[in-house]
């Protein structure tokens, strides 16, 4: 798995070079960044499962890819609206607040109820913390927009910018997570991508952005590198040696796999949570497939936070899904090192397989919309949509993401603060 990880990194970063870095702001590029990792990692592991390796899984991922293909091919094809960003404004102080308040909200109720750094899966919160969770979202949008937004007109990231989407991160640091510190690197790489394609446009300038270019990537890079270290200093707290001998005792982990974690010395917790965390979707996704056999929530699992509202004789419930898969569980002696299958597996539960591959067409066809929208008039207001796009990938190989709120709700406020016209075609 060492080998794999090492070819990955050279080979994207060196994609990324190749380009300029433009790339980076392209979700193409994050979306094959995340799924080579599961793929990668699922064949280099050392991991064994029972499932994973069938080729109905791997003919189903193919068409897949393929949907969401043509799906961009349409996409591109489209005629769009550009509406005139000098008829939109928003009280964006006001909405700043919203989200600071719900940022103190969310935290002094997650503290007061679990103490700091606790599990996700023990965590308790009250009304107080669910509707301060709603705004904290805010953050991010408005933090991607004011970033692009400088760069667009100055050429350099805005200091307020990068300390709201920091912000955006606190709750998540709070009990111990890792994603939404993920999905801030991930959105300012991305627009780190767009302020090459501004460059890049307005060539006749390039060599009075030179200086620019070097402290803006200077301080992006400080940046995402004290994010990561965030990552890996909570992937200690959440992957212990307790973490690690259950992994050892429950799966069938060959011999090269043991030796190889222990030259990676102290960061041998490391090595086991890529494992762990990145070598299951691919397997869990083959189980689902084959053996998931409904219910099917038509939209109500991806959308969790409505069908969890609904009346119980609806049927509905996304717990009903899981009730399902830990019948399977039982039924087939298989288990898994995490709980996700992908948002093609949670597609599978709402729409079957046959509707999850019409769902990839129509993520293609949005996607494609966006970037030719972004790419006609680099407006700061499509790049944080784009940018909202690529840090949404990795939520693909999660659950999705309009399973979590701290994500779909970046989507919603950034409806809100772009009028109903900026999404009549996306």
């Amino acid at each position: 798995m060492t080998l794999f990880l090492l070819l990955y990194i050279v080979f994207f970063i060196l994609v990324a070079k190749k380009t300029n870095f433009c790339v980076l702001s392209n979700p193409i590029y994050w979306l094959l960044v995340f799924w080579t990792m599961i793929i990668g990692v699922f064949l280099t592991s050392g991991i064994l499962y029972k499932y994973g390796y069938s080729m109905w899984v791997w003919l189903y991922l193919l068409l897949c890819a393929f949907s969401f293909y043509l799906g961009l091919r349409r996409g591109h094809r489209t005629q769009v609206g550009i509406f005139p960003s000098s008829k939109f404004c928003f009280p964006l102080k006001a909405y700043c607040i919203m989200g600071l308040v719900g940022v103190c909200m969310f935290s002094f109720d997650y503290i007061r109820l679990n103490g700091i750094a606790t599990g996700k899966g023990d965590a308790n919160i009250s009304l107080v913390g669910s509707i301060g969770s709603l705004f904290v979202p805010i953050l991010l949008v408005l933090g991607l927009y004011l970033n692009a937004r400088s760069i667009k007109q100055n050429g350099k990231f805005n200091l307020v910018g990068c300390l709201l989407v920091i912000g955006y991160s606190i709750p998540c640091m709070i009990n111990a997570g890792r994603e939404a510190i993920l999905f801030c690197i991930i959105g300012m790489l991305c627009l780190y991508g767009y302020n090459m394609k501004v460059n890049k446009a307005n060539m006749q300038k390039q060599n009075t952005f030179a200086l620019k270019r070097f402290i803006l990537f200077f301080l992006m890079a400080t940046c995402v590198l004290f994010l990561a270290f965030l990552v890996v200093e909570i992937s200690s707290t959440r992957f212990t040696d307790n973490e690690i001998n259950v992994l050892l005792s429950k799966y069938d982990v060959s011999m090269s796999t043991l030796e190889e974690a222990e030259t990676w010395g102290p960061f041998e917790f490391l090595y086991y949570n890529i494992a762990s965390y990145f070598s299951h979707q691919i397997p869990f996704l083959d189980f689902t497939l084959r053996e998931y056999d409904g219910p099917y929530l038509c939209g109500c699992f991806e959308l969790n936070i409505i069908s969890r509202r609904l009346p119980e004789f609806m049927g509905l419930d996304y717990n009903g899904v899981y009730n399902q898969l830990e019948k399977l569980y039982l039924l087939h002696g298989e288990s898994f090192s995490g709980g996700w299958n992908t948002i093609l597996g949670s597609l599978i539960s709402d729409f079957t397989w046959v509707g999850s591959i019409f769902f990839c067409f129509l993520c293609g066809f949005f996607v494609a919309v966006a970037q030719k929208k972004l790419q006609l008039t680099l407006d700061p207001r499509y790049a944080t949509l784009v940018a909202l796009f690529c840090l949404s990938t990795f939520s693909t190989i999660q659950l999705g993401p309009f399973y979590q709120t701290q994500i779909y709700g970046t989507y919603i406020w950034w409806y809100i603060f772009f009028r109903k016209e900026e999404t009549k075609r996306i």
